[in-house]
């Protein structure tokens, strides 16, 4: 009788858990809303513009990530 060839893997030993990170985007909705916030005292035609531009980002990077 023929016997197959078996080996048995061991288990994976566990993953280390990741240190607790904010993510980039995180950082950078932030940095924009301080950038907002300096301008809404200074200009609010600007401030106007920065919070369009924000939102605009916002709805293409939630439909960027709907796709994938």
């Amino acid at each position: 009788m023929h016997v197959l060839w078996s080996s048995t893997t061991p288990p994976a030993p566990p993953r280390p858990t990741p240190a607790r990170t904010i993510p980039v985007r995180k950082l950078a909705l932030a940095g924009v809303a301080v950038a907002v916030g300096l301008a809404a005292r200074q200009d609010p035609e600007l401030t106007s513009q920065l919070l369009l531009g924000l939102v605009t980002f916002t709805a293409l990077d939630r439909l960027d990530a709907a796709i994938r």
